[in-house]
């Protein structure tokens, strides 16, 4: 088999597989303005997220609704735009519970090392309705709203809360419905098929 010289036309081109995987990694390095991943909710169902925390590692969380006019943001919601969140252990400790809210947060500091699982759910309306909301969930290092969360959980401060994960931080697949995973890193989200991963 022949050599490819550098400026031949076939090394020009990369494989479509190649071009992806090198357009995910440009997005995963550029810097993001958007933390908080957005779900739709439909109403008389449930939609549960887990993060993996070790021990002692300080979690934080803000979630709320976003009303159902992108238009209008600052529009009142209607009363049927409530959800309810419960966060457990690893071991079903419940460490966070809200109920027909529209907004909230919480924090604590993880006493046992394994998935944690935050479930939101709404209450069943005729004919249904979906709701839309925000969720940030961040722990150990990217916990950096650390002070002004904690406070108003009541957690306890330590100041090494998180500093052995700083070169630790762990990847995650997000499944969904369709032959696409979400890829999720660090504080960073790429869809990628799932034969790339």
């Amino acid at each position: 088999m022949a050599a490819r010289r550098l400026g031949s036309p076939a090394s020009r081109w990369l494989r479509p597989s190649a071009l992806l995987l090198l357009v995910a990694s440009a997005l995963l390095s550029a810097p993001s303005p958007a933390r908080a991943l957005r779900f739709d909710l439909e109403s008389g169902h449930t939609k549960c997220v887990s993060d993996e925390i070790k021990v002692n590692a300080m979690a934080v969380g803000k979630y709320h609704i976003v009303g159902p006019d992108p238009n209008s943001p600052d529009a009142q919601l209607p009363e049927s735009h409530r959800i309810s969140l419960r966060v457990t252990s690893p071991y079903g400790n419940s460490m966070h519970y809200a109920e027909n809210v529209q907004s909230g947060h919480f924090a604590f500091t993880a006493a046992e090392a394994g998935d944690y699982l935050a479930c939101f759910w709404a209450p069943d309306h005729k004919p249904p309705v979906t709701i839309g909301f925000e969720f940030d969930w961040r722990s150990g290092v990217s916990a950096k709203d650390y002070p002004s969360v904690a406070k108003k959980g009541k957690v306890d401060g330590r100041g090494n809360a998180g500093r052995e994960q700083a070169n630790e931080l762990k990847d995650g697949l997000a499944r969904v419905p369709l032959p696409w995973r979400l890829l999720i890193s660090g504080r960073f989200a790429a869809v990628a098929p799932e034969d790339l991963l």
